[in-house]
C-alpha cells in the first residue's frame, strides 16, 4: 500500500548548471531515482539482451585479453561498439520487448 502511495503524485525539477527549475512537473511513468526496485526490474526487463546481440552476429571490442561488447550494472547499460550498429541492435531489442 505504501508504494502506490509513494507513486501516485511523484513530481520532479530538472538541474541544469547547478540550477533547480522552480517550476514542478509530474512523473507518471518510471520508477524513482536510487529506488532499490530499480535494479531488480532493469535485471528481469533485460535478461536475454546478451543473447540478442549474440544472435545478431554483433562484434566485440578488444581491450588487452578482454572481449567486450556490453556492460551491465545496478540499472545502467553500456554499448561498446565500433559502428553505430550497437545503438540499432538496442532499439530493436527495445522495440521488440
Amino acid at each position: 500500500m505504501l508504494d502506490i502511495i509513494m507513486y501516485t503524485n511523484v513530481r520532479s525539477r530538472i538541474k541544469f548548471n547547478n540550477k533547480i527549475s522552480a517550476d514542478e512537473f509530474l512523473c507518471p511513468l518510471g520508477v524513482r531515482q536510487g529506488e532499490s526496485l530499480s535494479s531488480f526490474l532493469f535485471s528481469m526487463y533485460l535478461n536475454d539482451i546478451e543473447e540478442h546481440f549474440i544472435l545478431n552476429d554483433f562484434k566485440e571490442i578488444v581491450l588487452g585479453m578482454f572481449k567486450l561488447f556490453l556492460l551491465l550494472y545496478a540499472d545502467n547499460i553500456v554499448i561498446l561498439a565500433e559502428s553505430e550498429r550497437g545503438l540499432i541492435l538496442l532499439e530493436e531489442y527495445c522495440v521488440k520487448y
